[in-house]
């Protein structure tokens, strides 16, 4: 197994290949580690001793392991068509991949999102993806403020070389792009059309919050909500 390790606050700490496990039968932590959503309560029902192939620094009990080995990276996922959903119509936390030519209409949350979420034990962070050709129409009308194609992540900025090209937007609740967390970011060729006429007022077509790195080039609007907003915390940008 490939770990990549992260602090308690989502920062990346190492990456390291597990040489042995075993299982400890009698072990009983220092501190407590169960987690309480308030839907769902996370308790452990194992600890293992694990051996790695190289030394991790500054490992913290509250940190994250994710195990690149089952995050089903090199996924494609293509021409399918995805309508009136409550939450996302895709959610991804795989690396690798591909989405394109898909239709996703009418979510209560974002019509595409990637993201780790990891206080759902759900990992990683999304490195390598490629969003193409789909269309999303009338997504984000439910779930507070998600735009149609949202990158999210924690304080590691770990989301690396996202491609959003050549896809259609249109009827959006809130922003129609909100894009976060990542280093190495392409949005290109993309139509946005008219939002919502409920959409909230103020809200910029693309946000780009917290990316370091990001290319922005023919895309082209039919609506007078046209804004490309950057964050403080944005840098690197040529548009």
């Amino acid at each position: 197994h490939k770990l990549r390790i992260y602090s308690a606050d989502g920062v990346f700490n190492n990456a390291a290949v597990v040489q042995s496990m075993t299982r400890l039968e009698n072990y009983t932590p220092k501190t407590d580690l169960k987690i309480d959503m308030g839907v769902v309560l996370f308790v452990p029902s194992a600890y293992y001793q694990v051996k790695l192939d190289t030394p991790v620094k500054n490992a913290e009990v509250g940190g994250w392991v994710t195990n690149e080995n089952a995050n089903c990276n090199g996924f494609v996922i293509r021409n399918n068509y995805y309508a009136n959903i409550t939450p996302r119509g895709i959610l991804i936390k795989g690396s690798d991949g591909l989405i394109e030519n898909n239709t996703i209409y009418n979510c209560g949350h974002s019509g595409i999102l990637l993201t780790p979420e990891f206080n759902w034990q759900e990992s990683d962070y999304v490195r390598n993806v490629t969003v193409r050709n789909n269309v999303i129409d009338s997504c984000g009308s439910g779930y507070g403020d998600h735009a149609s194609i949202e990158l999210m992540g924690y304080n590691g900025w770990d989301n690396e070389n996202i491609v959003i090209e050549g896809n259609t937007i249109r009827n959006s609740w809130n922003e129609d792009m909100e894009l976060s967390y990542v280093r190495g970011l392409t949005v290109k060729n993309n139509t946005i059309e008219a939002p919502q006429k409920d959409a909230k007022a103020g809200l910029p077509s693309i946000l780009l919050d917290k990316v370091d790195g990001a290319t922005l080039s023919g895309n082209v609007w039919k609506t007078e909500r046209s804004e490309v907003r950057l964050s403080e915390q944005t840098k690197n940008i040529k548009q």
